[in-house]
């Protein structure tokens, strides 16, 4: 799927990772998106953080699983809530 939050609600969007995060553990999923909400609560088990060079180049600046302390900076730098949303979903999921 290729950005699936587009036109979505906060509310819908929750209930989207949800569904991700149920799905998950029936098949494989992959898919893009610029809302990290979706990558954390959805619970991703490999994220790529994406950077631009000064050439206008787009790179892998991280890769792994959330846990991942680089993976995680990136995220946080992006998502909305940031380090709260993070606590929020372990209290929610225990990881």
């Amino acid at each position: 799927m290729d950005q699936p939050q587009g036109d979505l609600d906060n509310k819908i969007l929750s209930e989207l990772a949800e569904k991700l995060h149920t799905a998950k553990q029936r098949r494989q999923i992959f898919f893009a998106s610029h809302n990290a909400n979706i990558v954390v609560n959805g619970s991703s088990e490999l994220v790529l953080g994406m950077d631009v060079t000064s050439d206008v180049r787009r790179v892998i600046a991280c890769s792994g699983a959330i846990d991942i302390k680089e993976v995680c900076q990136k995220i946080k730098e992006t998502m909305e809530g940031g380090e709260k949303a993070f606590r929020d979903r372990k209290d929610k999921y225990g990881y």
